[in-house]
């Protein structure tokens, strides 16, 4: 401190101590010198000693230096706090960095077992495409092995079917078609070929169908019909297509006999005609009228004793004026019964089956 601040008091501070911390006398003048005394006197000196020094040391300071002296001890309390928590912080910074560490490690050994797994997922995958690869190989194997099999079964199939229409073939009936003229004297209409005025043929005849195969014969029914062309027109497509057309049909059919037995003859009449007027003359140099093709056409449906499966034959038979030679057909000329005669017409692609063909 300076001197000017200095307070009149310190001087006399150890005048005063020296006065008050004197040992007091008794009343005969002399000192009082027990121990119990001492350590009294002793004791109240050092106090008055510390008060009046804290009296001298801070009376009389100006504020400032309180404020200083305050400030200190509250930076000094400040920084003892603030090193208390950094040191806290450290410590947690410190565990935090061993847990980091632990869990680094902890990722390694994870990042470790994930690349051994993606290996062995890697490997799986591939080992599961060559499977699938092998699978699929397989899969085409057994696709050309279904297929073999089922030509094979297909093949076989049809081995069958013709086996088996062979073996029906040669255990069914079969129907043959057999034609006569019917001469009944005196009659119009089932006599012998004739035309009247308007130069329509009729003639009679008896439609017969023999069963030649080994079963029986069922619901045997026929249809037939006639027609003529110009003589110019014997090679034609007309036969086979009115043939067709008839047979395909469901009308004019005409029932036989219910039932005809292998070797056995089922027969009907028929008296069938057909017109000429249409027909130009190709020919009119001749003096007996002109000449004529003429044609009969049907068949004849039936059924298989061990079979539901309708079978049919069909006929076209030209008719012819003589039997010994191929004589023709005039509009208006008679043709006896001993020489009316049917053949099957060659150009006839259908299912002609003709055992016989009787005058």
């Amino acid at each position: 401190m300076d001197d000017a601040n200095r307070n009149p008091n310190e001087d006399n501070t150890g005048k005063d101590i020296s006065q008050e911390g004197s040992p007091s006398l008794s009343p005969q003048g002399q000192q009082a010198n027990t121990p119990h005394s001492y350590r009294g006197n002793k004791a109240s000196n050092y106090k008055q000693h510390i008060s009046k020094w804290l009296r001298n040391k801070f009376s009389g300071h100006r504020p400032l230096e309180w404020l200083t002296f305050f400030f200190e001890v509250l930076t000094f309390i400040a920084l003892c706090v603030y090193s208390y928590f950094s040191y806290g912080q450290w410590q947690a910074m410190k565990d935090q960095k061993w847990v980091m560490q632990g869990q680094l490690e902890q990722m390694k050994g994870s990042s470790t077992q994930t690349d051994k797994l993606i290996g062995e997922t890697h490997t799986l995958a591939t080992n599961a495409g060559a499977q699938a690869a092998n699978a699929a190989d397989e899969v085409k194997k057994l696709g050309a092995l279904v297929d073999a099999t089922n030509k094979q079964a297909s093949a076989t199939n049809g081995q069958l079917s013709v086996m088996q229409k062979q073996l029906e073939a040669t255990d069914r009936a079969w129907i043959a078609i057999e034609l006569s003229v019917v001469n009944v004297p005196g009659a119009f209409i089932g006599g012998p070929l004739v035309f009247d005025g308007n130069g329509r043929g009729s003639m009679g005849i008896e439609v017969r169908a023999r069963n030649i195969g080994r079963s029986v014969a069922n619901s045997a029914s026929v249809r037939i019909d006639a027609f003529a062309l110009p003589i110019l027109e014997s090679i034609s497509k007309t036969p086979e297509q009115r043939q067709r057309k008839l047979c395909e049909s469901r009308d004019e059919k005409r029932v036989m006999r219910s039932t005809i037995l292998p070797n056995d003859t089922g027969g009907i009449y028929a008296s069938i005609g057909f017109d000429t007027k249409d027909i130009p003359n190709a020919m009119p140099e001749l003096k007996n009228g002109k000449p004529i093709v003429v044609f009969v056409y049907g068949c004849v449906d039936y059924e298989s004793a061990d079979s539901l499966t309708r079978h049919q034959t069909g006929f076209v038979l030209q008719a012819f004026g003589s039997r010994d030679t191929n004589k023709g057909i005039q509009v208006g000329a008679t043709v006896a019964a001993d020489q009316l005669t049917f053949r099957p017409y060659q150009f006839f692609g259908g299912n002609s089956l003709l055992s016989k063909l009787a005058g």
